[in-house]
């Protein structure tokens, strides 16, 4: 049984023809590559487990994924606060106190 593989396919055309197609194509005048990266920093749990909240840090600054049974709820961005503020968020909606 063949698979793909774990190999990447060449590229059959240059990275900077390919810039070239990319911007003719989409009109714009760079390709933007750079990704912003989030890096979980803590987990917070409700005691019944039901509650979860994620504390993450990007480039941008602190943000919070907020979850309850499992089902992602929605994201509280503290860009500009610190990290205590940022946990503190994911602490209170843990123990009820923000929805």
């Amino acid at each position: 049984m063949n698979g793909k593989g774990s190999k990447p396919r060449p590229l059959s055309v240059s990275k900077d023809d390919f810039q070239d197609n990319w911007n003719r194509i989409f009109g714009m005048k760079e390709h933007k590559t750079n990704v912003n990266i989030n890096e979980k920093i803590s987990t917070h749990w409700s005691e019944n487990g039901r509650k979860e909240a994620i504390v993450m840090k990007s480039e941008s600054g602190y943000s919070i994924e907020l979850y309850e049974q499992s089902r992602y709820i929605r994201t509280v961005e503290c860009f500009d606060k610190s990290l205590s503020y940022a946990e503190d968020v994911a602490e209170n909606f843990c123990l009820g106190m923000l929805s």
